[in-house]
């Protein structure tokens, strides 16, 4: 069997099109797709939607930095990474990440200011050594398959999520 090809970018393909790329390209790949398309969107976007660009920036920022690096990073999409990663099905990494925002000390309702405010409280940066040995580490241990579970939610929610055409 031949090893799959990564899908160099999006590039005005409608939702459909995307989708029927998984035979030749690679899911994560794929995925990533959908999020630079939803990122040139001028329209409001809807839950469907949000919940494709909140998980691929929780996978892009914890891969490459961990928890810490997901809340400094990108802080808007911190209260709603727990909800879409439930959509999507993978209630371990969400346990994960209500264990994160507990240990930075964020209970929902939160917003974006409450996770800039709560990172500023850790100036010794103890928070990020906490947040790798009982968060980062466990993420690549959960054996959910994020990018994997992310398609299928694209796949069943495709009537709801809207492109633009480069």
């Amino acid at each position: 069997m031949s090893e799959l090809k990564w899908l160099e970018g999006y590039s005005g393909q409608s939702v459909n099109q995307l989708i029927a790329l998984a035979s030749e390209y690679r899911v994560d790949s794929i995925v990533l797709a959908f999020e630079q398309a939803l990122q040139q969107t001028p329209d409001p976007l809807n839950e469907a939607e949000f919940t494709i660009l909140v998980v691929e920036a929780m996978e892009r920022e914890v891969n490459n930095g961990g928890h810490h690096q997901f809340f400094l990073n990108t802080p808007e999409h911190a209260p709603l990474i727990v909800a879409a990663l439930q959509r999507i099905d993978c209630p371990k990494t969400a346990e994960l990440s209500t264990r994160a925002l507990s240990l930075i000390g964020l209970r929902p309702p939160f917003t974006e200011d409450d996770v800039r405010a709560a990172l500023e409280k850790d100036p010794e940066g103890k928070l990020v050594e906490i947040l790798v040995d009982q968060c980062d580490r466990p993420y690549d241990n959960t054996g959910e398959p994020i990018a994997d579970r992310l398609f299928a939610y694209i796949r069943a929610n495709r009537g709801s999520i809207r492109l633009q055409k480069t």
